[in-house]
């Protein structure tokens, strides 16, 4: 790992320990570096003086060009404080289904939905042992379904059928174990889904890195700058999800793993369609640009897909 560069240099430092930093290069050796000018991602405050990074202690450095595109690109992928503040506090005010007769009114919500979150949580569920809580979110509102209350009277028909639609999008992380666990145990099947798990690793492959299924913490931290939101939540298949009462805590947790997958997914889908999204974009950025007397403007042709250059070129 690189760890000298040209003084003056503005570097952004991912840490072992899941913090980020940005700051101006101030000196070093093939050991250590140091920074001023700083901010704390996490935090979003600015630090004062001079820090000392160690290479034991960095994960990866990424250079900060000096025209601000890899900084304009960073910001962009990064939530606006108002969006992390507003899933904050959806995440909190979830609504808990302990009948199954409540269980209506998430299904008249949800069926108005495009896109939907969804995280299948017990004590080791399987193909032989349903889940025992079902989390569901909108965009702007989280439910907790107690499965439990359905050992003998059948999963409910109204979830069934918004998991079953083709119209609704369902958004997890790693959904195989949930739709083998709802099929078996069930007979439900989850159709229309966006697995951000694979796309994750869709991305690193096109990218031509070699990257192994990262976990929903791990996509967080990448994709909204989030590092320590999941670190206390146990696995969704941990004994401590079969307390009963189900402690606010441990609902407040569930709510969690399941507030932040719709963003994800748009921020995913920016990326699995760059190409298809880049070119679209320049050509409209300079037709912004272009005067009245010139309305259509040339673009690059060998940095739009044939086919997008073709639809665009029709304009």
């Amino acid at each position: 790992m690189k760890l000298v560069y040209k003084r003056g240099q503005r570097l952004l430092l991912e840490l072992a320990d899941t913090n980020v930093f940005e700051g101006v290069y101030d000196g070093g050796n093939i050991n250590r570096m140091e920074l001023i000018n700083i901010l704390d991602h996490y935090t979003q405050s600015a630090i004062g003086g001079r820090l000392s990074f160690y290479i034991n202690e960095i994960q990866s450095v990424k250079e900060l060009n000096e025209d601000g595109e890899e900084v304009k690109e960073e910001k962009e992928d990064k939530l606006p404080s108002t969006e992390v503040e507003r899933l904050q506090l959806m995440a909190r005010t979830y609504i808990y289904i302990n009948k199954i007769e409540e269980a209506c009114d998430v299904v008249d919500v949800l069926a108005n939905c495009e896109c939907i979150g969804i995280v299948g949580i017990g004590a080791e569920f399987s193909t032989t042992k349903p889940v025992e809580l079902l989390v569901m979110s909108s965009w702007s509102q989280v439910y907790i379904v107690n499965l439990s209350l359905c050992t003998h009277s059948g999963f409910p028909s109204g979830l069934a059928k918004i998991l079953e639609s083709n119209y609704i999008q369902k958004v997890g992380h790693n959904l195989v174990p949930l739709s083998q666990s709802l099929w078996h145990c069930y007979k439900v099947t989850i159709n229309n889904t966006f697995d951000t798990q694979i796309a994750d690793e869709k991305i690193e492959v096109d990218r031509g890195h070699l990257y192994k299924a990262p976990n929903l913490a791990d996509s967080l931290k990448k994709h909204l700058h989030l590092p320590c939101l999941l670190e206390d939540t146990p696995s969704t298949t941990s004994e401590m999800w079969s307390e009963r009462p189900l402690p606010d805590f441990r609902k407040i947790q569930a709510a969690q793993l399941v507030t932040y997958l719709i963003t994800l997914r748009n921020i995913q889908k920016r990326l699995l369609l760059k190409d298809y999204y880049d070119p679209i974009e320049e050509y409209i950025e300079k037709i912004h640009k272009s005067d009245c007397y010139r309305p259509h403007v040339d673009f690059k042709s060998d940095t739009i897909p044939f086919r997008l250059k073709e639809i665009l070129d029709s304009f």
